[in-house]
Order: C-alpha cells, then structure tokens, then sequence
C-alpha cells in the first residue's frame, strides 16, 4: 500500500499529461494548461498543451523515481516528494511560456 501512496503523484501527473499530448482540442476549453500567451488562439492552445504533455510526462516519470526512492528509504521524509511535485510543476509552467515566447509572437502568429 506504502508504494502505491509513494508512485500515485508521478502516475496521475504521466495519465494527465499524455491526455494533453494525445488530444488535439477543438476549442480552448477549460482543461489545459491556462497562461495568457496559450489562450490566445486554438494554435497556440494545442500547442502549450502538447508541449506541456511531454514535459509533464517527463515530470511524472521523475515523481515516480523520487516514489521509489522513497519507498526504499533513501528519502526518509514524504514531504520530499511534494516539494519535487510542486517544483516540477512550476518548472512545466516555465518552461511551456518560454518555449511558447519562441514559437510564437506577443499576438500568437507563429514566427517561423
């Protein structure tokens, strides 16, 4: 039961991510990742949420080792496991905006 408590962040984080990586939306709904320059048009929404999937995917697998560890001991404190989650997660949302600022002007046309 101790394992699955420790491995139930990473594996929810990696189940939410992949449905932002797999689904093309067809509107900007209300799941998503929700920073400013993402909702500026349906573009840019599909893709802060696909970037956002596979960097979240990448997230989850860390909270799912940082788990292990801790069910193995090397980590004595679970509160460990929470800064990882809440540090990963802002580092999502970081680095979605800058890839986001790189591929697309302030009005959400594509630079390229």
């Amino acid at each position: 039961m101790r394992i699955l408590q420790s491995l139930g962040i990473g594996v929810l984080v990696i189940l939410l991510s992949l449905i932002l990586l797999k689904v093309k939306q067809k509107s900007i709904t209300s799941f998503g990742i929700r920073i400013p320059l993402a909702q500026k048009n349906l573009d840019t929404w599909n893709e802060a949420n696909h970037f956002f999937g596979i960097v979240g995917t990448i997230s989850g697998i860390i909270c799912i080792v940082a788990g292990v560890l801790y069910d193995f001991k090397i980590f004595t404190d679970i509160k460990i496991i929470l800064y990882v989650f809440i540090i990963l997660m802002v580092l999502c949302i970081i680095l979605t905006q800058i890839h986001l600022t790189k591929t697309f002007d302030k009005y959400g046309k594509r630079i390229n």
